[in-house]
């Protein structure tokens, strides 16, 4: 079994010696994969700047955005910074995309 742990980017106020201190954890404890997601309207790090920290402090994790919402991006600039993070991870990154997460307040979805 492979298990995953999340960044905290999404916690207000987290810098830069608690983001390098989970990736090394993340990697020192075992884990498989050093994941992050995005959101636009939340106090939260950047998606593809995130990724950086962990290529530079670990050498085994893999390390994935868990989830980019694609429609809010340029395809070739989601290509070039994900080709980046692939070359600067060493061959560890990987790709999580999608088109949204949330269905409205109250809809469950199914049928009419």
């Amino acid at each position: 079994m492979k298990i995953g742990w999340s960044l905290p980017t999404m916690m207000s106020g987290v810098d830069r010696a608690t983001m390098l201190e989970w990736c090394r954890r993340i990697e020192d404890d075992g884990y498989s994969t050093i994941g992050f997601g995005e959101r636009i309207a939340y106090h939260n790090l950047e998606l593809f700047s995130v990724p950086a920290a962990p290529a530079a402090v670990t050498g085994r994790v893999r390390i994935m955005s868990s989830f980019v919402v694609l429609p809010m991006h340029s395809e070739a600039f989601v290509a070039k910074q994900s080709a980046t993070l692939d070359v600067l991870s060493g061959g560890r990154y990987t790709l999580g995309g999608g088109v949204g997460g949330h269905l409205p307040r109250g809809h469950h979805g199914g049928g009419a």
